[in-house]
C-alpha cells in the first residue's frame, strides 16, 4: 500500500489567496457603534454593539465605559462571506451595560487598533421610569 503525500508547493499556492483576502480585510477595518435604545430607566440595561468591517488589529478597549456604566456581559462574533469572489469579514462585539447614574450620559469613543467609534449619547431616567416607546 502506498501512502500519498501532499505537495507542499501546491498547499502553499492554495493558501495564498486566503491570506491575501485576510490582509485586505485588515486594511478595510473601521469601527462603528450603536445602542439598542437612547432612553432607559436607571434600573434597566442597554446593549452596545461595536462592529468592524475587516479586522481592526486588536480588541476594543471598553475601559472608558467604567465611569458611567457597569459592564454586565460581553460577547464577540465574526461573520465572513465570499460573494462573487469578494471576501468580507465583520466582527461584532456586544456589550450589555447598566448605567450607574441618571442623566444625560455619554458613551465615549471606543478604540481598537488605530480606529475608534463616534461617541453616543443616552438619557437615563430616574429609577422606576422608563421610555414608554422602549426604542431609540
Amino acid at each position: 500500500m502506498t501512502q500519498s503525500r501532499s505537495n507542499p508547493r501546491v498547499s502553499r499556492w492554495l493558501l495564498l489567496p486566503w491570506l491575501l483576502m485576510a490582509a485586505a480585510s485588515v486594511l478595510a477595518a473601521g469601527l462603528t457603534a450603536e445602542v439598542d435604545r437612547s432612553r432607559l430607566g436607571l434600573n434597566e440595561t442597554l446593549t452596545l454593539r461595536v462592529s468592524a468591517e475587516g479586522w481592526p488589529g486588536g480588541e476594543p478597549d471598553f475601559s472608558p465605559l467604567d465611569g458611567d456604566f457597569e459592564i454586565l456581559d460581553r460577547s464577540v462574533s465574526t461573520r465572513m462571506s465570499v460573494i462573487n469572489g469578494e471576501t468580507s469579514q465583520t466582527r461584532e462585539w456586544t456589550v450589555v451595560l447598566a448605567p450607574r447614574r441618571e442623566g444625560e450620559l455619554s458613551i465615549p469613543p471606543i478604540s481598537a487598533g488605530g480606529s475608534h467609534t463616534s461617541p453616543l449619547q443616552v438619557q437615563v431616567l430616574p429609577e422606576g421610569q422608563s421610555d414608554p416607546d422602549g426604542g431609540p
